[in-house]
């Protein structure tokens, strides 16, 4: 058993805001309005531009759709109106500010009048500018050197990071270990931004710290989310429960599950699958199963990762006719698992040396559409070794390198 963690109990927890209650009617107009555009099929009905427009329209998306009726509802003010809403949906999604369509309207001068085709212009050339910082992060395979790289553009006249680039220099330094550094990085951004914008990279930090070990940091990140007016959804709940669950620490991912459920914060599927895994990992299969089959009754369908768990943990208890009987309603319901889930359950299978049952699953899905892979296949001849089956394990791997599997 791993040794104790600080997770710090809800009623001990000093700082904490008061719950918040995401409904619809708490969202802005804009993103009100964006999503009801995104959901129609039924275009919104523009008016033609002008045929001496110096700006012709590229594309329609909801974003000019919207800028565009703004334009069209009033001449006397509304142009504003556009452009602040074009800045606000700039900073909240970049990748949506791609292109301007022309702003109609009856005015032939409202251009000259109110200068919206530059303003806009402006945040449009700022906003790829933005994209190939991200993208120049991403590819830069020494965190240091982009860092360095992201710390140089801050100095040219007029760029600010967003919330894109912080992203991805965040991740970067986290994927590489660079803790120290990803942590100021954090901390630039809480000065910088909305708070409440970052659950994303307080997310990505706690997932790398348990990518390399670093267990209490990664609490520690989940714990500050609050206290820095960062209210944790359920992926981050989700996030912080799976790293605990994977380091066998439990007990301090059930306390996160309760805490979660006591701020009415529903789980979702993936929450689901890391309870079942976490019950399979202490050797409880059958209060997996129990899980799994409350699911519907929690607004959550059942999946073949879920299934799956369950099966492996079956199966590492030494329980062949349930986990194979499991197996078979799964494929009877029609949740066909995927490559690296198939591949996760025949390994727990060929790891204890039952090669006869893999390929007896093996099968099953092969009939279904499910293609192994060399993964597959590697599980399969490091099982046959284990079992001491050489020679058809030789013969697998001539098969395999002339192309007959």
């Amino acid at each position: 058993m791993p040794s104790s963690l600080t997770l710090s109990s809800s009623a001990k927890q000093i700082h904490r805001r008061p719950l918040l209650s995401f409904t619809p009617s708490s969202l802005s107009h804009l993103e009100l309005h964006r999503c009801s555009l995104l959901r129609s099929k039924t275009p919104v009905k523009r008016q033609p531009p002008p045929p001496t427009t110096q700006h012709p329209e590229v594309g329609q998306t909801p974003c000019s759709i919207i800028l565009s009726n703004e334009c069209m509802i009033n001449t006397s003010g509304m142009p504003h109106n556009a452009l602040g809403r074009l800045k606000a949906i700039y900073l909240r999604e970049p990748a949506l500010v791609s292109t301007i369509p022309p702003l109609s309207s009856p005015d032939n001068n409202l251009r000259q009048r109110y200068g919206v085709i530059e303003a806009s212009e402006g945040v449009i050339e700022a906003s790829e500018k933005m994209k190939h910082v991200a993208a120049v992060v991403k590819h830069q395979k020494d965190p240091l050197r982009a860092l360095e790289m992201f710390n140089s553009v801050k100095k040219e006249d007029g760029f600010k990071h967003n919330l894109l680039t912080y992203k991805c220099m965040v991740e970067k330094l986290g994927y590489h270990g660079e803790f120290e550094a990803m942590e100021g990085m954090i901390a630039e951004m809480r000065m910088n931004m909305d708070n409440g914008l970052l659950e994303g990279v307080y997310t990505s930090a706690i997932r790398n710290y348990g990518r390399k070990g670093k267990i209490q940091d990664a609490v520690n990140v989940f714990e500050r989310m609050d206290f820095y007016n960062c209210e944790p959804s359920v992926q981050s709940y989700n996030a912080i429960m799976n790293i605990l669950v994977e380091h066998k620490y439990f007990d301090q991912a059930h306390k996160v599950y309760m805490r979660m459920r006591d701020r009415g914060i529903l789980p979702d599927v993936y929450t689901f699958t890391i309870r079942i895994k976490s019950f399979c990992r202490m050797r409880r299969p059958h209060a997996a199963l129990r899980l799994l089959n409350n699911m519907p009754a929690q607004g959550c369908e059942y999946n073949a990762v879920a299934y799956c768990a369950v099966i492996r943990g079956f199966y590492e208890e030494n329980n062949p006719g349930e986990a194979y009987e499991l197996f078979v309603e799964m494929l009877r319901l029609g949740f066909l698992p995927n490559n690296i889930t198939f591949n996760k359950l025949i390994h727990t299978l060929c790891k204890n040396g039952d090669v006869q049952e893999s390929e007896r699953l093996l099968n099953k899905v092969f009939k279904r559409g499910v293609s192994p892979n060399l993964f597959t296949f590697n599980i399969f001849i490091q099982g046959l070794c284990r079992k001491g089956m050489l020679t058809e394990a030789a013969r697998m791997l001539d098969s395999l390198k002339k192309g007959c599997l």
